[in-house]
């Protein structure tokens, strides 16, 4: 898969950049590290293969970064040559690898837990602001307090 539409000035593909921004439950639980970022980008884009820079550019790291962890990543066997396309080698996740298996379970797992715990929080905001408001926007607490007032 070529990616298309990178930004001419950072030089990223332009969905990423929206991106930056925001919180990563990946990246907060490893850590903001270019080791992570390539195994979040893994993990987002499993199912098809990059080449080298094309991994650099969407895990927003360098080139020079991504050579320095990329024995890693070969030497485990967690992106492997998957083909060659107009000369250039594309890679992908090892899918029988056991420790790409183990971590991207983990990393669902972490995504699953960080998703159903935003919607309990969700949930009792929307709770608290359903008590603490009436229909016209007016808190509801004032009430209870006036109505206290009158009774002492």
């Amino acid at each position: 898969m070529k990616l298309t539409g990178f930004d001419k000035k950072t030089k990223r593909p332009e969905f990423l950049i929206e991106m930056e921004d925001k919180d990563s439950v990946m990246l907060t639980m490893l850590g903001d590290s270019p080791t992570a970022r390539v195994w979040q980008f893994i993990w987002e884009w499993r199912k098809f293969d990059y080449s080298f820079t094309d991994i650099a550019k969407c895990a927003i790291i360098s080139r020079n970064s991504l050579y320095k962890i990329w024995s890693y990543f070969r030497d485990n066997e967690i992106l492997i040559p998957t083909r060659r396309e107009k000369g250039v080698q594309l890679y992908g996740p090892n899918k029988n690898s056991p420790l790409v298996k183990g971590m991207m379970n983990l990393l669902d797992t972490a995504l699953k837990l960080h998703m159903a715990r935003e919607s309990a929080v969700d949930e009792a905001m929307d709770k608290i602001m359903k008590e603490s408001f009436d229909k016209h926007g007016r808190t509801t607490k004032r009430k209870e307090t006036r109505a206290k007032a009158d009774h002492n």
